[in-house]
């Protein structure tokens, strides 16, 4: 089992992009997705008055 994770600010299509490009690669490799998940978080900055957006992929490969 292969545990791989994508995150992006601002952009999700940036994560969606690698992890797609990742899973054409492990594929070639002999590997499967077995499980993909997918989480969004903002994260407040107090100090610097600010939010930053976060979007992540999770994805679990098998042989």
């Amino acid at each position: 089992m292969i545990i791989k994770a994508f995150t992006s600010r601002e952009n999700p299509l940036e994560a969606i992009d690698h992890a797609n490009k990742t899973i054409d690669e492990m594929k070639k490799n002999g590997y499967h997705v077995n499980q993909i998940a997918q989480s969004e978080s903002v994260y407040c900055s107090s100090f610097e008055e600010s939010r930053e957006f976060h979007f992540t992929l999770t994805v679990v490969f098998d042989k």
